[in-house]
């Protein structure tokens, strides 16, 4: 399944859902940030200062369920966000307010319809890519949850979900990991992309800034052509030096052969690796991909 068929069931299924109009207390509202922008503070701040009771308009709600088959408590807001934080700040000030508002009120939801939903509300206005994506996420796009929970395996973030608490994503390379994730699909290497941040993670951290595009598409490469490759030794020759010096002498490299700065990568980490090995324990950066063969079934006599 990709993320547009995923998006599909999603609004396929809303098409069974109805909503009502109501009253509920501010109260019990929340926000879900799984399907929500980055809150844009100047617009809070112009609510804040210029609030109206007949401005506020109708929230769009839903009670979300869960993992475990129970329905969230609170009524998360899927679109008024931005009215609703104004409201908030008032509220918390002891400024006259009401204790409840109106809203377009969903029953239940699952994470997905409310992703999807989200978009349909929001789809005349920009969405930047990363927020696109991060919805999209949650919308059932399966790729995206296997780039997620890859980075989150060697302590990377992809996504904020509170963009006012989270730190800022340490693995923002979404279109770089879909390639990977690819690559490594079609060479029957699913382990592909969580093995190249791994490797990226131990030899230059986690902090912001320690996961470069280029480095990250030339290891997995060079994991494709040599499945032999050790890790632990791609990890000792590439933490030797740092992000910005591999790039500078991966593009020097390039420009020599007259090739792609990716060709450039890969060669020099090559003949990094292979200065203290035997002829038969090297890798090869221009070899081509390798299949990865599938597991050969076993018969009746063996099993038995």
């Amino acid at each position: 399944m990709n993320d547009s068929d995923g998006y599909r069931q999603a609004l396929d299924s809303l098409r069974s859902r109805t909503s009502e109009i109501r009253e509920v207390p501010v109260s019990q509202l929340g926000v879900d940030n799984r399907f929500q922008r980055p809150l844009n503070m100047n617009a809070v701040k112009m609510i804040h200062d210029g609030y109206h009771p007949q401005g506020l308009g109708y929230l769009l709600v839903a009670h979300i369920l869960q993992d475990d088959g129970t329905l969230s408590r609170e009524w998360s807001v899927i679109d008024g966000q931005t009215r609703w934080r104004g409201i908030e700040e008032l509220r918390h000030e002891g400024k006259p307010v009401p204790d409840t508002v109106k809203v377009e009120a969903f029953d239940e939801l699952t994470a997905e319809e409310a992703a999807a939903l989200f978009g349909l509300r929001n789809g005349q206005k920009p969405v930047p890519p990363a927020e696109r994506a991060r919805v999209l996420m949650y919308a059932g796009d399966p790729v995206l949850r296997e780039i997620v929970e890859a980075a989150a395996a060697v302590g990377l973030i992809v996504f904020r979900d509170d963009p006012d608490n989270d730190p800022q994503p340490t693995m923002p390379h979404i279109t770089e990991a879909r390639r990977i994730h690819t690559w490594g699909a079609k060479c029957n290497r699913p382990d592909l992309l969580g093995l190249s941040l791994s490797i990226q993670a131990q030899a230059f951290g986690t902090n912001l800034g320690a996961v470069d595009k280029q480095i990250l598409q030339a290891t997995a490469d060079l994991l494709l052509k040599n499945p032999n490759a050790v890790e632990s030794e791609l990890v000792r020759i590439l933490s030797k030096q740092s992000i910005t010096h591999w790039l500078a002498v991966g593009v020097g490299e390039a420009k020599k052969m007259d090739k792609r700065t990716h060709a450039g990568l890969q060669k020099v980490i090559a003949d990094k690796y292979n200065e203290t090995k035997a002829k038969a324990d090297r890798i090869d950066w221009k070899a081509t991909r390798v299949r990865v063969p599938d597991a050969s079934p076993v018969s009746g006599d063996l099993a038995a």
